[in-house]
């Protein structure tokens, strides 16, 4: 029996990729199979899709199914689209590896990981640092509200002696 796992929104095209060339390049295809070879369990099975479209273009999307270690049943992961073939099997591949760390528990080591791992912490010191500013607001609108409050009967007392003052009774 397949499991059938949906991305969010899979009619999203695969982003371009930039102009200039990469530094290093992930194969996220071989990091799925060695993933696959280190658990002990059979290597991903890629089916490609394709479409023409009304202007004549082709779309590719790759389906990717996995058997996780301890599973009855395989877990299908469908990529999005693309008009580069090769694009479309990175992003299946890739979807497929996020995939078998949420069902394994696992993680891939590579400096994207230190960069999640530091944007995790600022994200808490700001979540933190939120906090302690919005209790600070409350406290200065409850300080606000106080001396309206304290301010009302002097500016009434106020009215009420100026009301004398330019308007003497006669």
């Amino acid at each position: 029996m397949l499991t059938y796992v949906s991305t969010s929104s899979n009619d999203d095209l695969v982003p371009d990729k930039p102009d200039r060339r990469p530094l290093a390049t992930a194969d996220f295809r071989d990091m799925l199979t060695q993933a696959c070879h280190r658990l002990n369990i059979p290597e991903p099975l890629y089916r490609l899709v394709t479409k023409r479209l009304r202007d004549g273009r082709w779309t590719y999307r790759h389906i990717v199914s996995l058997v996780p270690p301890d599973a009855r049943q395989a877990v299908v992961v469908r990529g999005r689209l693309s008009f580069e073939q090769n694009a479309s099997w990175e992003d299946a591949a890739r979807l497929g590896l996020r995939r078998l760390c949420q069902l394994t528990r696992g993680y891939v080591n590579d400096y994207n990981l230190d960069l999640v791992q530091r944007w995790r912490v600022r994200y808490a010191q700001l979540g933190s640092d939120l906090t302690g500013m919005e209790e600070r607001m409350d406290n200065m609108l409850r300080r606000n509200k106080t001396l309206r409050q304290q301010i009302q009967p002097m500016d009434d007392n106020m009215s009420a002696a100026l009301r004398v003052v330019l308007d003497p009774p006669q």
